[in-house]
Parts: C-alpha cells; structure tokens; sequence
C-alpha cells in the first residue's frame, strides 16, 4: 500500500469523469488554498486533467469558499452569476456539494440535466439528498488504522520511517451527474 491518498490523482479523476460525461464549463470549489496542501492539491488536479483533455479552465471557474452547507450554496449562485453557462460544479467536500445540491433544488435546477453536483468524501447523507450525490470515497476506517499502526511503531522505534500509504478510493457513481 502506497500514500494516504495522492489528492492530486483523486481530484484529476472525478474531473475527467466529468468531462467524459460531456459537461464543457465545470466549475471547481474548494476550501481556500493559503496555507493548506490538501486543497491547493485538489485545485492542481482538476487544473492537470483539463490540461490532460487539451482543454482550458476558465478562472473565474475557479473558486474558493469557507466550509458549509450555506457555503455550498452561495459557490453554487457565484458559479451561476460569473458564467451562465457552468454545467457541472465539482465541491472539494461533500457538505460544500450538498449545500450547493440544496441551492440548486431551491432554484429549481434540473440536477443533473442543467448543472451536475459532485463532490468528495462520501457519507450516508449523500446517499439521501435528492437526487443522491456523485462522490469519491475514501477508506476512512482503514486510513485511520494504518495511522494509528505507524505512529505506535515510531513510538516504539524513533527510527522507524513513516511512509506515504495509498489506500485507494472509488468513485461513487449517484444521480446528480
């Protein structure tokens, strides 16, 4: 087993599955990047896999937001207002996704004939939310286990080397993409 996830090859793929869907103008929200690896990651493999279609994203569908349901929302309304034509927005969590799903139903937006939602993280809401949200899945139990493991064999042994492991994840097809 390989890193805890490599986030840029995670973020690369759920974007593909977007433009292999057909959605020309996704839009991509995450947490603010200053100072936080995770999300600038996130941000860099959406970025590699337009590049890898031969495609451009535009910046101003690029956005950061604070997390939240409400947050959700109002990425979704941004996203709107700056480009019209935005078919597909993919929120770096999933409560960012459900709350922009929640905006969407609000505004009585086809999800997903007028704007696919996907998100990232998956839990038993996402399952419930109508329509059910696309989303990737992460092997929770078992990523916190082998952090446990490793930190009681540093304990033990100072010299022993943490290593990257790469549990994998899978991509949970739902209704609204």
């Amino acid at each position: 087993m390989g890193s805890v996830q490599n986030t840029v090859q995670v973020t690369c793929a759920m974007t593909e599955y977007l433009i292999g869907r057909g959605y020309k103008n996704i839009g991509f929200v995450s947490l603010p990047i200053h100072d936080n690896d995770r999300a600038a990651e996130r941000r860099a493999g959406f970025l590699a896999a337009h590049q890898r279609r031969g495609l451009i994203s535009a910046p101003e569908l690029l956005l950061e937001s604070p997390p939240g349901l409400r947050s959700g929302g109002r990425a979704l309304a941004t996203l709107i207002e700056r480009v019209p034509a935005v078919d597909a927005i993919f929120l770096s969590g999933d409560v960012l996704a459900t709350g922009a799903l929640l905006e969407a139903n609000r505004r009585g937006l086809d999800v997903p004939n007028r704007i696919a939602i996907v998100g990232s993280d998956d839990n038993e809401l996402q399952e419930a939310v109508s329509p059910p949200l696309t989303t990737l899945r992460f092997p929770r139990y078992q990523i916190g286990h082998q952090a446990a493991e490793m930190l009681m064999k540093q304990l033990r042994n100072p010299s022993y080397d943490i290593r990257k492991l790469d549990l994998g994840y899978e991509l949970i097809e739902r209704a609204s993409a």
